[in-house]
């Protein structure tokens, strides 16, 4: 059933009695109007391929006294564990880690501390798994929005290639990589490597490593 509209114009339009008269009415598609006036939902631009580097949640947060910090000529930043002679407490677990770019955080001393940032990041993370529990952690991680990775060990096990010979586990969930050392005692391979590539599309946006070694045997 068509519904009526009675329209009643806000003046006298009528000024000789018994004349006709001609009404002219516009209407308006409400429904069109108000999709106009809804922007359409903009979809962002996908996040330019980057890459964190390795995070550990334990030498972020490590004491400065545990570790000694080099810039190497090619401005690179080398920070290392070290033997707390005072504190009797053993840090060398942390080989070394390689940063690039400028630290975003420094100590007193105006050394840099081991935090990652979107200007500062560790490229390459070397423990050892002997003494790796205190400092820097048996846990890695890193984050590369939007890409996709590539990781390979320098000695997979026979069973399954994300497995290191000696039991290492590297996981990858979307674009985080994730790395789990153990300490599996003696071996026949005192170091062993994990070389992890993230790509953009097709592109290669970064190369990052990580390495196990046996030093406290």
């Amino acid at each position: 059933m068509t519904q009526r509209r009675r329209f009643f114009p806000s003046a006298a339009v009528q000024t000789v009695p018994g004349a006709s008269v001609e009404v002219g009415v516009r209407l308006q598609k409400v429904g069109a109007v108000v999709a106009a006036s809804v922007a359409p939902p903009v979809v962002p631009d996908p996040p330019e391929g980057y890459c964190t580097g390795w995070i550990s949640q334990v030498l972020s947060f490590a004491p400065p006294h545990a570790y000694a910090v080099n810039v190497l000529p090619d401005g690179r930043t080398e920070i290392q564990g070290v033997l707390d002679e005072i504190g009797e407490a053993d840090y060398r677990g942390l080989v070394s880690s390689m940063w690039e770019g400028v630290p975003a955080l420094l100590d007193g001393e105006g050394r840099a501390l081991p935090v990652p940032s979107d200007t500062f990041v560790c490229v390459e993370m070397s423990i050892d798994v002997g003494r790796a529990e205190l400092l820097p952690g048996m846990q890695f991680m890193a984050l590369a929005p939007a890409c996709t990775w590539l990781p390979e060990w320098d000695s997979p096990s026979e069973e399954d290639p994300l497995v290191s010979a000696s039991g290492h586990v590297v996981t990858v969930a979307g674009s985080t990589l994730l790395v789990q050392a153990i300490n599996p005692g003696f071996g026949d391979l005192p170091v062993e490597t994990l070389t992890a590539q993230a790509f953009f599309g097709a592109v290669q946006v970064a190369q990052i490593s990580f390495s196990a070694h046996r030093v406290g045997e």
